[in-house]
């Protein structure tokens, strides 16, 4: 979400059409994020500890006007590290859930 790869992450987004994205940036940059807002961001999955890791989704229009389920957990070294394996397979089915509910 830097630079010119802000532009070449939305081309792709609109170029795949996903049903759900999981996004595990630092916060500041999912403000970059040119798709309007269609559902407020709220808590899906929480993992209870001295400071909480909240995973958070909003559903976002594509240009095409497909809605997308986004899914965004705090960043680290790598996509979703501050949770473990297990963690971040319950944490999946959750968001599987949340986007069958719709």
């Amino acid at each position: 979400m830097i630079g010119d790869g802000t532009t070449l992450w939305h081309d792709l987004i609109e170029y795949l059409q996903p049903d759900v994205v999981l996004i595990s940036i630092k916060r500041d940059h999912l403000r970059k994020i040119r798709f309007p807002v269609v559902t407020t961001p709220y808590p899906v999955y929480r993992v209870e500890r001295k400071r909480p890791y909240v995973i958070e989704a909003s559903r976002r229009r594509l240009a095409s006007g497909k809605e997308s389920l986004f899914a965004f957990g705090m960043a680290a070294q790598i996509p979703f590290g501050l949770i473990s394996g297990a963690t971040k397979r319950a944490a999946g089915e959750t968001i599987r859930r949340v986007l069958d509910a719709r």
